[in-house]
């Protein structure tokens, strides 16, 4: 934790924001709160980013919302992941067939796709 009452050299950064910012300090819990919603959120996107929805990664991923300190945030969550999971159950029929959830893999495929139609057209000319 942060020791307000410490002294620190008058040009540093902490010196700096105490005199820009006073009531600063006062936004510990917020600043603390919001990082450990971050970092839980991340941990959230990382798994989807690395193995799509699915039935499996649908049942870890609401484990992980278990420790979300920002309530909202997580009904947020809960509300996208169900959506999602409908989708990925109706699109997989049955199979259990992940879902994409990073933009990043949908960027690259469009990226083939356009290298791939200017190969045909190359090769057509």
């Amino acid at each position: 934790m942060f020791n307000p009452e410490k002294t620190v050299e008058d040009d540093s950064c902490l010196e700096q924001l105490r005199a820009t910012m006073p009531e600063f300090l006062s936004l510990e819990p917020f600043i603390e709160k919001f990082a450990e919603t971050m970092q839980s959120v991340n941990r959230v996107l990382k798994l989807l980013k690395h193995q799509g929805l699915s039935e499996e990664t649908y049942q870890s991923t609401r484990g992980l919302l278990t420790a979300f300190p920002a309530v909202e945030v997580k009904e947020a969550i809960v509300e996208w992941l169900a959506q999602q999971i409908a989708i990925q159950r109706m699109l997989g029929d049955g199979e259990d067939i992940p879902l994409l959830v990073s933009s990043d893999i949908i960027e690259s495929l469009f990226g083939k796709f356009k290298y791939a139609i200017a190969l045909m057209s190359f090769a057509g000319n």
